[in-house]
């Protein structure tokens, strides 16, 4: 369990007004759906969001081995 006072700063703005994993999680999905929409149309929008989709997914887990939801 993590012992330290706060969440690292990656995981407070990646979750920041998110109050439950499943609503994480569908942010997390959309924005992979999202990026594989606008993939065909302009591929670095595609790209910035599968990084934010990546981000959603540290900060998930992040949670998930070391508070708890």
């Amino acid at each position: 369990m993590y012992t330290g006072n706060e969440r690292p700063i990656l995981v407070r703005l990646g979750l920041w007004g998110i109050q439950t994993r499943s609503a994480a999680l569908a942010f997390m999905w959309g924005c992979i759906a999202a990026a594989v929409a606008l993939a065909a149309l302009q591929i670095w929008q595609g790209i910035i969001l599968l990084f934010s989709a990546l981000w959603y997914w540290y900060a998930i887990r992040w949670v998930d081995k070391n508070e708890g939801w």
